[in-house]
């Protein structure tokens, strides 16, 4: 039921979407768009479809097929290598793209570990029944609501003052770091209680989804506009990664080792190598905008706006 009511959803707001580009672009190449991303899409699922099922018929665990998927995506970024087309070949020679996306990996990571596990986190350290420890967890979830718009103002903000994206995005990639590390510490303690878990899990997924669309802006400002699909494709594709391993490798963690605190100290380290990953990005050499908006720190949004798309 999920699936269709989700599925539902999602052809809704497609629906939406396809109307507005009708009565605003009229004219758009839908259907050559559409044929053209099957060509790579329907290969793709078909490839990732077959280790799952080849690796489940060999009675491979989770996390082998998961590494074989990541194998499998690895590939796919070899043969893009290889024939390092125009777009693509622009896209991962920007040393700036590449850095963002390795960072890319922790942003996944540690979105499908606690969007995976974090009813069990709090079910297994507290000691709390299912629906109290969902109703906790869902602090996790309910923070995006205000993060992803509060992050894209604020780094709107940032660039029209001059000060450009990156500074903020290492301060919240930062402060996201120590609040995982405390909320790590603090289950390890034994015994927490679920009400300061709720308030540590809000806390940093209040900084975590703030960040990402400070990442997506600077990837936009960094990518020139005819590469943009290209770029985002491969920061996508990075990411995805970790959004296939993180379920498998944080829950083999908990077996082995039979608690949770590991699974989260390998999530605080992970978001560690993305502040070190975004620490070397060389915004004010590589970004147009940024370059614009410091030599108009004045401009309106909107201007800003549509001098980036």
């Amino acid at each position: 039921m999920p699936f269709f009511v989700l599925g539902a959803i999602t052809f809704a707001v497609a629906g939406v979407v396809w109307l507005n580009f009708r009565r605003h672009e009229p004219g758009l190449p839908y259907g050559r768009a559409t044929l053209g991303m099957l060509a790579y899409a329907v290969p793709a699922l078909a490839a990732v479809m077959a280790v799952y099922f080849i690796g489940d018929a060999a009675g491979l665990s989770n996390l082998a097929i998961a590494f074989l998927e990541v194998l499998l995506a690895l590939g796919l970024i070899g043969f893009i290598f290889a024939r390092q087309t125009d777009d693509v070949g622009t896209v991962v020679r920007r040393r700036e793209l590449m850095l963002l996306n390795g960072a890319s990996f922790a942003v996944l990571w540690n979105l499908w570990f606690f969007g995976f596990w974090s009813v069990a986190i709090v079910a297994d350290a507290a000691g709390s029944s299912f629906g109290r420890s969902a109703m906790i967890a869902a602090f996790n979830a309910g923070a995006g609501i205000l993060g992803f718009p509060a992050g894209g103002w604020l780094a709107d903000y940032a660039l029209r003052r001059g000060w450009g994206r990156k500074g903020m995005l290492l301060s919240f990639i930062a402060v996201q770091f120590v609040l995982t590390a405390a909320f790590g510490v603090y289950i390890a303690q034994g015994s927490p209680d679920p009400w300061v878990m709720a308030a540590l899990l809000f806390s940093a997924s209040l900084f975590f989804n703030a960040l990402q669309p400070i990442g997506h802006a600077l990837v936009a400002d960094i990518a020139e506009p005819e590469h943009h699909g290209t770029a985002f494709g491969f920061y996508n594709l990075v990411g995805e990664m970790a959004a296939v391993l993180s379920p498998a490798v944080s829950g083999a963690l908990r077996d082995a080792t039979g608690e949770w605190t590991t699974a989260v100290y390998l999530d605080a380290a992970i978001i560690a190598m993305s502040f070190v990953l975004v620490l070397f990005v060389r915004e004010r050499q590589t970004s147009r905008v940024f370059a614009e908006a410091r030599s108009q720190p004045a401009v309106r949004e909107p201007e800003l706006a549509g001098r980036r798309n």
